[in-house]
């Protein structure tokens, strides 16, 4: 049992929700299997497609963990239905740091966590002092090189207590060690997949009998800060 205080959980287990929203609750946790390990998997949102998808192929390919996801700032419901991770916790921004502290590190002792990945999480970077025991092996995951990227920065800063820094890129691999000065034995290169086998398959896509016409891809997560709605509109408007 966990024991909570003056703040909601949002607990998503066997794709059932439940709110909790009393003082001092008892969560009764799901049972732990002993023949996997546990992952504590640090980030701050959850929306449909974008990075999201590449963790859902990585929680759902990588069989021999479970994979224990904590959503620190904001998850979105229409994410939490269309991915249904088994262990999903999320803490919204109206809870405070120090009582979300608390809770990871019980979840962290409760789920006996040897392994944390950190991607797009300054919650995760800034409290992973608090985190970081020495049985603990710490990742993190880099997505862009823009200017004044504040997850490479606070990535160089916590450098000493992260075993490895994964990058989606190769340029990105030479910037984080040329520009952040961080040594190459702790970075890693792994590139940005898809599921060729089942969904993007072109052998098994359906094709359209008129080759004229246009078939277009969108990339990236469904939000609208996106705007992918605005772009279907342009192209009914336009002599495409």
């Amino acid at each position: 049992y966990i024991s909570l205080s003056l703040y909601s959980l949002f607990e998503f287990h066997n794709y059932k929700i439940t709110n909790l929203l009393k003082k001092n609750i008892n969560i009764d946790l799901p049972l732990k299997n002993s023949n996997k390990k546990n992952i504590l998997l640090l980030t701050s949102h959850l929306y449909v497609g974008g990075v999201e998808n590449l963790l859902d192929l990585l929680i759902k390919n990588f069989k021999q963990f479970n994979f224990i996801v904590v959503i620190d700032t904001f998850a979105d419901q229409s994410a939490l239905t269309f991915y249904k991770w088994k262990y999903i916790y999320v803490l919204n921004k109206s809870i405070k740091d120090s009582c979300k502290v608390n809770f990871i590190e019980k979840l962290i002792d409760y789920y006996s966590i040897n392994k944390i990945l950190i991607t797009n999480s300054l919650f995760a970077y800034l409290n992973l002092t608090s985190f970081k025991k020495d049985h603990i092996t710490v990742f993190d995951i880099l997505h862009i090189k823009e200017r004044n990227n504040f997850f490479l920065y606070f990535s160089k800063k916590y450098d000493s207590l992260i075993y490895r820094h994964i990058t989606v890129s190769e340029p990105l691999k030479n910037h984080v060690i040329k520009k952040l000065g961080i040594k190459q034995e702790k970075v890693i290169s792994i590139s940005n997949a898809v599921d060729y086998f089942n969904k993007f398959n072109p052998n098994k896509l359906k094709r359209h009998s008129n080759s004229n016409k246009f078939v277009i891809t969108f990339f990236g997560r469904l939000y609208h800060d996106k705007n992918p709605l605005k772009f279907l509109k342009l192209i009914k408007k336009s002599n495409f």
